[in-house]
């Protein structure tokens, strides 16, 4: 393999890069142009209508939108359903739009760099699986927030905000034996020293794993990656075939799983759950301040309007982008942290640091990006960075290992 240093690899990383920004702002603009489209037009009250038709032709007592309804009663799950029914709708509308976006930036442009496998059809299909998944839960959700907050409109963020952290408890716990499987081919690790490696790390490290897995990345892309993924009786290691067939050292594998491990030895899901309960709540009461301001200048019902939802997830999205860089920040943070906890647990940085190297090459990362675009939406430090820190890491026992 080139070194991870040679220009043209540098070249092309740093073009690819800027390109995928490009798609990705393109993207945004294009969603907050349907949201503004919807509102303007009427088409977001018209759908509030066709909401309201649904409930009436299976039986569900009509109810004004925003008015406030008995929990547990007829009127808030008609309440419940005209809100799933909108959701799923602008849910499916936003694939839609989207779809062209995402089939550039992350089909063709791999495709363009040597990086992607899959074909159309099989890119079309897994996209078409993802946005109606993507849409169900959006609208289970939803659904459920309008039932509870259905004798308080007004509250809706707050039955937004805790439902929407117990979801991603949910899908987080879920997502290595019913998610993951939707797309991938998942098989077990082979008995050999990688598996031993690994399995010792947890050990070391006091994890405990229901298993290690490989999964077929290789029929998508040849980029590769490995990770401890599930919370609980599903925790699995998860490692790509790319990685397994790229060359790569047990040591250097076993190096991507320490780094892994440093997450859960910290209890870095539980907290960047908790603080991203914390900064959704904000950015849901926010919107909702948002509304109660704007309402009369554009022409916004009360709280639990649904024909307003369409101005109100731009207005989420407008909020939500401006916490990114805090964000990426305590991302950012953590991941250092399992940086230098796994470098302290293998007792081999520069295992590490030629991981790193190897990783950057084959994924074709930004090795060294604009400081200030790392810092608004990166979120793990740069290859750059990360490889200086290994480094420097002293090679103390980490505080959770046997004799420290």
């Amino acid at each position: 393999m080139p070194s991870w240093t040679d220009p043209d690899r540098a070249s092309i990383s740093r073009r690819l890069a800027r390109r995928a920004r490009t798609v990705r702002v393109s993207d945004a603009v294009a969603t907050a142009a349907l949201l503004v489209a919807l509102h303007v037009s009427g088409l977001s009250r018209s759908a509030s209508d066709s909401a309201i038709a649904i409930t009436d032709s299976v039986g569900l007592p009509r109810v004004t939108p925003g008015m406030p309804a008995p929990l547990m009663s007829l009127a808030s799950l008609s309440i419940s359903v005209q809100a799933a029914s909108l959701f799923l709708a602008l849910a499916l509308a936003g694939a839609i739009v989207s779809m062209p976006f995402t089939y550039v930036g992350g089909f063709r442009l791999a495709r363009s760099v040597g990086l992607g496998t899959q074909s159309t059809g099989a890119w079309v299909s897994d996209y078409a699986v993802a946005s109606v998944l993507g849409a169900a839960l959006v609208a289970i959700l939803a659904g459920l927030v309008g039932w509870v907050s259905a004798d308080a409109p007004h509250l809706w963020w707050v039955a937004a905000t805790i439902l929407g952290t117990i979801g991603t408890v949910v899908l987080t716990h879920l997502a290595p034996v019913l998610i993951l499987p939707l797309f991938y081919k998942v098989t077990p690790l082979p008995d050999g020293p990688v598996r031993a490696r690994l399995l010792d790390l947890t050990m070391l490290a006091r994890t405990t794993v229901r298993g290690c897995d490989v999964i077929d990345q290789s029929r998508r892309s040849l980029t590769a990656n490995a990770g401890v993924i599930g919370i609980g009786r599903t925790r699995r290691i998860m490692v790509t075939d790319t990685l397994l067939e790229g060359g790569y050292s047990t040591a250097e594998i076993a190096a991507i799983l320490a780094h892994e491990l440093g997450h859960h030895v910290h209890g870095d899901m539980f907290w960047a759950i908790a603080v991203d309960g914390i900064l959704l709540a904000g950015c849901f009461a926010m919107t909702e301040s948002l509304r109660g301001w704007l309402a009369p200048l554009i022409g916004l019902g009360g709280a639990g309007d649904l024909a307003a939802i369409p101005a109100m997830v731009l207005m989420f999205g407008v909020v939500s982008a401006l916490t990114m860089p805090l964000r990426a920040g305590l991302s950012r943070w953590r991941e250092s942290r399992a940086d230098s906890y796994g470098v302290r647990l293998t007792q081999d940085p520069e295992a590490w640091v030629r991981t790193l190297e190897r990783l950057g090459w084959q994924n074709l990362a930004e090795v060294d990006p604009p400081r200030w675009i790392e810092w608004a939406t990166y979120t793990h430090p740069s290859i750059a960075r990360r490889i200086a820190s290994a480094r420097a890491t002293g090679l103390e026992a980490p505080p959770s290992m046997p004799g420290a």
